[in-house]
């Protein structure tokens, strides 16, 4: 008898079409963000180490994913709702209160859960500089935080430790919260230096000194401060916590990425940290938009387009490079976490290599982005390879991270015309020509990014909607797409 031939699954077949189709769409007042209810149930394991993944909660558990499965939580003008857009998900609508001047638009959202409630979803959302948390259960506002001193870009949750929360701001740092605690009451005075770009980072920038931490819950335990030493010098955009160590990638508006460690022992203080343990501007040439960890030391970043200036002849023209998407290797890794020894805070300490334009890393593979890229989110699943959505203006573009052109590795020894160009390059005094490393790879374009294209139904340049971001969820199941004009589409698998 034959034996069965097992097919390969979808993202890994790129002759095979996508197995999405579009199920429904509804109309909002504007969806300047959103996100999916990321649970399913099977979570409980990995969430606290799997502390919870006890049978007299599993009921518990399938119960609230049940309830929530398929909700997606939008951010408007002044509020949030949450609408159900697969199953029978709940759906509320909750008004933000209003502090201090802005237009109050909710620009980051994520979800959270507590160790000590884990059946009560909370919602986090953000408006200017401060960070509402929302009980989804409950319809109400939980709680807010304040301490930035501009905008908030966005909200990274902990994979596996959801009460964990970052946000990145225009005021060159980033802020870990702890959900489990309150806000401080005091005044949170940081003694220092006087200088007008030292009240750039760390509180209290953005707090009145007459004012509370907060209301609620939530409390900042860890500040990467923006500085010369090794902090970011400009706005962070994004930011992804390592999923089993103490560890988040940041990336910013300085072309950097950085990796920072976390203290293990959460207390009162608030610690203070301007010094990573890996930091790059030399794998973007523009701003990293994005960071997402792959594997222990793997991460997948992607930037802007960048504007070029060329000199043709006795003319002088300027046009724009395709962003680019980077798959690399973080070789600092086993320096901080040797192999088989317990994680310490007194691991080695960084060096002026590691935080100031570090070459420890190596390329893997990388890909352009087409210049009209609205978005770009990385999902995980255990189960399936990393898969990356792109959102463009008329369609959402699905990548899986394998099929990602490989980075082409040198023969050696070098031919000799190109060593013979890269050494008479080295010892030219003259002007500045195109760089030849040393491996003889000169600073070619990456291949477009290819994969799965997803239209967006009924889309005119007379009036078009376009794609603003797209989100996946439900095990890779469910896709979803806002537009430019309140519109959310949703497709499912067949």
């Amino acid at each position: 008898m034959d034996s069965e031939v097992t097919q390969e699954p979808w993202f890994r077949d790129r002759s095979r079409l996508h197995p999405f189709t579009l199920i429904g769409q509804l109309s909002t007042g504007g969806a300047s963000s959103s996100a999916l209810f990321p649970w399913v149930e099977d979570s409980l394991s990995t969430l606290w180490q799997g502390h919870l993944d006890d049978n007299n909660l599993k009921n518990d558990w399938m119960e609230m994913v049940h309830a929530w499965s398929g909700a997606l939580a939008i951010g408007t003008k002044g509020a949030l709702n949450v609408v159900s857009v697969s199953r029978s998900a709940k759906s509320f609508r909750v008004s933000l209160p209003v502090h201090g001047p802005g237009d109050h638009t909710v620009r980051s959202i994520a979800w959270a859960l507590l160790h000590s409630v884990p059946f009560e979803p909370l919602i986090l959302m953000s408006s200017e500089s401060v960070l509402y948390i929302v009980n989804a259960t409950r319809a109400h506002v939980a709680g807010y935080i304040r301490g930035h001193g501009g905008l908030i870009t966005s909200i990274a949750v902990h994979p596996t430790l959801p009460h964990m929360v970052c946000t990145t701001s225009r005021d060159f740092t980033a802020r870990i919260y702890d959900l489990t605690q309150s806000p401080d009451q005091g005044i949170n005075h940081i003694p220092g230096s006087h200088k007008a770009t030292d009240r750039l980072y760390g509180a209290p920038h953005g707090l009145r000194m007459v004012e509370s931490e907060g209301k609620g819950i939530g409390r900042c335990t860890v500040v990467l401060m923006g500085s010369e030493s090794g902090g970011h010098a400009s706005s962070v955009l994004g930011a992804a916590f390592h999923p089993s160590l103490p560890l988040i990638a940041t990336c910013g508006l300085d072309h950097a990425v950085k990796i920072w460690r976390l203290p293990l022992s959460v207390d009162e203080k608030q610690h203070r940290e301007d010094r990573p343990v890996f930091s790059s501007s030399r794998i973007h040439k523009s701003r990293v938009l994005s960071v997402a960890w792959l594997d222990q030391d793997i991460l997948l970043t992607h930037s802007a387009p960048v504007l070029v200036r060329e000199e043709i002849g006795e003319s002088v023209e300027f046009h724009y490079e395709d962003g680019i998407m980077a798959v690399w290797c973080w070789l600092g890794l086993d320096r901080y976490l040797p192999p088989g020894q317990p994680w310490s805070e007194k691991s080695v300490p960084g060096c002026k290599s590691d935080y100031r334009d570090s070459f420890s890393f190596k390329m893997l593979a990388s890909a352009s982005l087409p210049q009209e890229t609205r978005d770009l989110r990385v999902y995980r699943m255990p189960t399936r390879d990393p898969l990356v959505i792109i959102s463009l203006p008329s369609s959402i573009r699905l990548v899986n991270v394998i099929h990602l052109p490989k980075r082409k590795v040198q023969p050696f020894p070098l031919d000799k015309d190109v060593l013979a160009e890269a050494t008479a390059r080295q010892l030219d005094d003259g002007e500045e020509d195109e760089v030849v490393s040393v491996m003889g790879a000169q600073n070619s374009k990456p291949a477009m990014v290819e994969g799965w294209e997803i239209r967006v139904p009924n889309f005119t340049l007379e009036s078009p909607q376009q794609v603003q971001h797209s989100i996946m969820g439900l095990n890779g199941s469910l896709l979803v797409a806002a537009g430019s004009k309140g519109t959310v589409w949703f497709w499912q698998t067949k």
